[in-house]
């Protein structure tokens, strides 16, 4: 790992150390560099999650991803910084779902100064910084994130802010494997009923809002409010993927994207 050219990719200059402090530092830095998106995903694509392919796209090719992308290539830095970081499952989605959908979501618990944390690069618009796995709630600008016990032992419900594209996960402490997301990222990548294949999406933090497409509907989240246009055409689409989102799909149609895009907004508009 090329922690350096991560680093720069980031544009963290502070000091690197195994302690909370470069933990939230990192974890602030990557969610505000590096998108979430579905890019190669909505262009036929299955992600490579293997740790050279990851660093490819995410570092060298200044490219984005989701949750298994993220998260497994913020736990390998983590990794190299001297951090014990355990890779754990989560169910995104309401909190009372049954069956809970474990393993849609890949998050990360570390330790670092003493207290256990919940890092999480893979949310969209998630927490910028690391969360104690402790309960409570915890104010990051405007917005409050709540966690809390599940009360079986071993689960906790991680509550995103009340304005944001989710209510939250559950979240499986049992540490598992790289390769036990494996086949569950396989499937969100290439089922016609994962909502990674249905709809396009870019999404960014802010500490004060953030910014999310999806289809061609452009959501920008501030504290005056919410506002959504629909981009009128590929042009305006791939301006708004470069300058908003610093993303340039290397080897894609972007005018195919949008084309798809603007269906997959039709027909939700059309379902009401």
């Amino acid at each position: 790992m090329d922690i350096g050219a991560y680093l720069e990719r980031i544009g963290h200059t502070g000091p690197v150390r195994a302690d909370a402090a470069t933990l939230a530092a990192v974890h602030r830095a990557q969610l505000g560099t590096v998108p979430y998106e579905n890019l190669d995903i909505q262009a036929g694509l299955v992600p490579s999650l293997h740790p050279d392919d990851l660093f490819d796209k995410i570092v060298r090719r200044r490219r984005g991803g989701y949750c298994y992308e993220l998260n497994s290539l913020l736990a390998l830095v983590l990794e190299d910084i001297g951090l014990e970081v355990t890779r754990v499952r989560g169910a995104v989605g309401p909190r009372d779902a049954e069956p809970p959908e474990w393993a849609n979501h890949l998050a990360l618990l570390v330790r670092a100064d003493g207290r256990l944390w919940v890092a999480d690069a893979g949310l969209g618009d998630g927490f910028l910084e690391p969360l104690p796995l402790e309960p409570g709630r915890y104010r990051q600008g405007p917005f409050t994130y709540t966690v809390e016990p599940g009360g079986d032992g071993t689960t906790w419900w991680i509550g995103h802010h009340g304005k944001a594209a989710v209510p939250g996960y559950l979240l499986d402490t049992e540490p598992r494997s790289a390769a036990y997301f494996e086949p569950y990222h396989r499937a969100k990548a290439t089922s016609p009923e994962s909502v990674f294949v249905r709809t396009l999406v870019a999404q960014r933090p802010f500490p004060d809002g953030s910014l999310t497409l999806r289809g061609n509907a452009l959501t920008e989240l501030a504290p005056v409010g919410k506002n959504t246009v629909l981009l009128p055409d590929a042009a305006a689409f791939a301006e708004v993927l470069s300058d908003r989102f610093g993303l340039t799909p290397d080897g894609a149609d972007t005018a195919a994207l949008f084309a798809k895009a603007s269906a997959q907004t039709a027909e939700h508009l059309a379902r009401g």
